[in-house]
C-alpha cells in the first residue's frame, strides 16, 4: 500500500487559552486543520494546525511523483 496524506478542515470555537495564544477576540472562530501523512500502513506525520480569524485563506498544491524501486543489497 502506498502512503497518502489526509487533511480535514473545520471551523471551531477554540478554548480561551488558544484564543489568547493566537491573539483572538472572545467571539472569534478559528480554523483547525488536521493533517495525517502515512507511508505504507504507518503514520509518519500528524499535525493539528490552528489559524486565527484574520487568516481565513487556504491555498495548496499536492503533487504525486512516481518513484522507482530501489534494489537493496544486504
Amino acid at each position: 500500500m502506498r502512503g497518502y496524506a489526509e487533511v480535514a478542515i473545520e471551523a471551531i470555537n477554540p478554548p480561551k487559552i488558544l484564543k489568547h495564544q493566537l491573539g483572538m477576540g472572545d467571539d472569534a472562530p478559528c480554523l483547525k486543520l488536521t493533517r495525517v501523512t502515512t507511508s505504507g500502513s504507518r503514520t509518519v506525520s500528524f499535525a493539528n494546525l490552528y489559524h486565527s480569524d484574520n487568516s481565513f485563506k487556504l491555498t495548496g498544491k499536492l503533487l504525486h511523483k512516481r518513484t522507482t524501486k530501489v534494489n537493496r543489497l544486504y
